[in-house]
């Protein structure tokens, strides 16, 4: 299937998730990712393994059927961009613990991250874009406005990234008449639905209450 591409391989050590590790290091990747635009990066089959049930799966087929010369495996990554997939192996080999997020690099990882099946990343992505919803409620300084709002409200449904679904609903539920009316709206699935209309009745029933006591 890649036989047609004019594969070209990136310097391992211009790579940045390669670039601070030892030559000798560089020297053991086993493993091309190639992208639909022909570039291939080389990876290591037990970073791809460790996290992924998708690429492990892959591997342990390739490792069964290969015959002793054989060349690396070459894996496809499709819909994907140079850095989009660059971004994922930065996360993937680094995991959290000094990998730099960002909303743009984590909605990146996200995407592969589901492809894949790398469950620890999806997890943790869900909790960091949630952190930053949260903190966009009450700044406003991640969504210039509700259409943005609602357009991570359908990525958090297609990812199933509950964390996030759950920050986006809360943020619907405050300005339900401006989002209500945008035509993307009508693109939310009825589980977030639900829940914004959970949200709204039960708000309503508090602020019932609290006027009934008033007048008491």
């Amino acid at each position: 299937m890649l036989d047609h591409l004019q594969v070209k391989e990136q310097p391992r050590k211009s790579l940045p998730y390669l670039k601070t590790t030892t030559p000798y290091f560089q020297d053991l990747t086993d493993v091309l990712l190639v992208l639909t635009t022909g570039e291939k990066l080389p990876a290591h089959a037990a970073y791809l393994a460790a996290y992924s049930s998708v690429f492990s799966g892959i591997l342990e087929a390739h490792s069964a059927s290969r015959s002793p010369n054989a060349c690396p495996a070459s894996i496809p990554l499709p819909d994907c961009s140079l850095q989009e997939a660059e971004t994922f192996l930065c996360y993937l080999y680094r995991m959290r613990a000094d990998a730099q997020l960002t909303p743009k690099s984590a909605l990146a990882i996200v995407k592969l991250a589901h492809k894949f099946d790398v469950r620890v990343a999806l997890e943790q992505c869900d909790e960091y874009l949630a952190q930053q919803a949260a903190i966009n409620i009450r700044t406003n300084l991640l969504w210039a406005c509700g259409r943005e709002a609602l357009e991570w409200a359908l990525f958090a449904q297609q990812y199933h990234l509950n964390l996030l679904e759950a920050e986006a609903a809360r943020y619907i539920m405050n300005n339900y008449l401006e989002v209500e009316t945008l035509e993307v709206f009508e693109e939310l699935g009825q589980g977030l639905l639900r829940r914004v209309s959970r949200g709204l009745a039960q708000e309503l029933f508090q602020c019932s209450i609290a006027d009934f006591g008033q007048r008491c």
